[in-house]
């Protein structure tokens, strides 16, 4: 997996931390989180930072266990062969927050769009319809 695939994941599991952690302590959550955006935010800027982020998500089981299904294959997830070409999995609505440091996708109608957890922003809706 490239830096930028890493990087990717990270953001990508860091929106669902909050409902993959939900049993555990807030506090551990607060870590888990802070030390991701960190991870994220350095990534951004440059620094390799690809082991770090799988050491983290190794350290915790649900996490481990979410990032494999997210990278593998569509017919491993499915049972199904996806058609030949360049096709990707939609990711559903993507929320952004206006200071753009944070980005939500929503799975479905019932989870709740959550506020920006660095600066408690709205997320506004990217490209509405």
């Amino acid at each position: 997996m490239d830096d930028a695939a890493t990087l990717e994941l990270a953001k990508r599991l860091r929106a669902e931390l909050p409902s993959l952690l939900s049993t555990e302590e807030p506090g551990e959550l607060g870590a888990i989180t802070g030390e991701l955006a960190d991870l994220i935010e350095r990534g951004e800027a440059g620094e390799p930072v690809t082991i770090q982020i799988l050491r983290l998500l190794r350290g915790q089981p649900i996490l481990r266990q979410r990032a494999n299904e997210l990278v593998k294959p569509m017919s491993e997830r499915t049972g199904v062969i996806p058609p030949p070409g360049g096709i990707r999995v939609p990711l559903g609505p993507r929320y952004v927050c206006p200071n753009g440091d944070f980005e939500f996708f929503r799975r479905d109608v019932s989870q709740l769009v959550p506020t920006c957890p660095h600066d408690g922003a709205n997320l506004i809706l990217e490209n509405p319809a």
